[in-house]
């Protein structure tokens, strides 16, 4: 049983790291669009 929940608590963790990019990644995805357009502007 202990095995199973370490693997969870694993998948979860993997998980918020994963979401936690992707929101970086977005944010600065808006940052270089929003420099951008202001440089072109």
């Amino acid at each position: 049983g202990g095995g199973h929940a370490d693997n969870l608590q694993d998948a979860a963790a993997r998980a918020e790291a994963s979401i936690a990019e992707g929101k970086a990644r977005a944010a600065l995805d808006r940052l270089v669009a929003i420099t951008n357009s202001g440089d072109a502007s």
